[in-house]
């Protein structure tokens, strides 16, 4: 299961720094409004696996993806 949330929060983390790179000339707010945008986007298309997180309690119990 770590594979699996290491994956999601690179992905997540990727998608920032794309925003980002896209978007240099925007105004601060605006590029924030964007990175949440694209954050609340991917959640909903993933929203099963993190109910299966919060479900089964991963994160609170595995110290690996709590460091990471």
């Amino acid at each position: 299961m770590n594979g699996g949330f290491e994956y999601y929060i690179d992905r997540c983390m990727e998608s920032i720094e794309r925003i980002g790179k896209e978007n240099q000339d925007v105004a601060a707010r605006e590029m924030f409004e964007k990175e949440i945008g694209e954050e609340f986007e991917d959640f909903c298309e993933n929203k099963d696996f993190m109910i299966l997180m919060l479900r089964e309690n991963i994160i609170a119990e595995n110290e690996e993806i709590n460091k990471y």
